[in-house]
């Protein structure tokens, strides 16, 4: 073997090998969690429902509060670690798009009304428009549902009660575009560079919880698809989320 091309292979290795041992150690740790933190969390949802239900006996009226604080507080720990270890599963590539012949009106009506009763709970109305043709696409429609749903639900979320949330689906040159409209605070310009970052919370987020992984994970699924994601907004007068998906999902 000539000396420079034992020298380049060399360098090759020293550049890229660490870097696959990263990613080993990466897919170590999401299998660890999704054992040693999901699994446990779940057996304890589990015993406290049972609480819940009186099915160790009956509880008294303070007991039962402090037992479905818990219990909530619980769940909302489960949607944490189920959502991060979702993000770190697409990171990883361990999820991939399986695209298939999707019908979108009925994709997204399926998430519109998986979202009523949180909607309904703050009196906001979610309108959707669809173009008069039926629109088939290739995608993954568990995905297409997931980031979907997380722009309606945060939509909802920044809200004020009694305004509408509004979806908007129109056929473009590459593909099919999909538009999520509220009617909450706006964005401030110098966060919307950074919204579909890891763990990234503007100033806008004010006292609503989370870690910003819903957004993170919308942007990983439409660029698995080979589309693009994207925000505008004014402070004050809302904000609008897109994304376009191809006709055919890139697999």
């Amino acid at each position: 073997m000539p000396r420079e091309i034992f020298w380049a292979a060399l360098r090759r290795y020293e550049t890229f090998g660490p870097f696959k041992v990263l990613e080993k150690e990466r897919r170590y740790l999401v299998g660890m969690f999704a054992h040693d933190l999901k699994s446990p969390v779940v057996s304890i949802s589990g015993l406290l429902n049972r609480l819940r239900q009186g099915k160790v006996g009956e509880l008294t009226q303070d007991q039962a509060r402090y037992i479905e604080t818990i219990y909530q507080e619980i769940q909302n720990l489960e949607k944490l670690i189920a959502t991060f270890l979702d993000y770190a599963r697409l990171d990883l590539h361990i999820i991939n798009p399986m695209p298939s012949a999707i019908q979108v009106e009925q994709e997204c009506q399926e998430v519109i009304n998986r979202l009523q009763p949180q909607a309904g709970a703050k009196e906001i109305a979610i309108e959707a428009e669809y173009p008069q043709e039926v629109i088939v696409i290739q995608a993954d429609p568990i995905l297409l549902q997931r980031a979907l749903g997380n722009l309606l639900e945060n939509a909802i979320k920044y809200s004020p009660p009694k305004r509408k949330v509004v979806l908007t689906v129109q056929i473009i040159e590459n593909g099919v575009e999909f538009s999520v409209k509220d009617q909450g605070p706006g964005i401030a310009p110098q966060d919307q560079p950074h919204l579909f970052e890891l763990l990234y919370r503007g100033k806008s987020a004010g006292a609503e919880t989370g870690l910003g992984l819903g957004l993170a994970i919308v942007k990983r699924i439409i660029d698995a698809h080979g589309g693009r994601v994207w925000v505008e907004s004014e402070e004050g007068r809302g904000a609008t989320f897109s994304f376009i998906l191809p006709h055919k999902a890139v697999q």
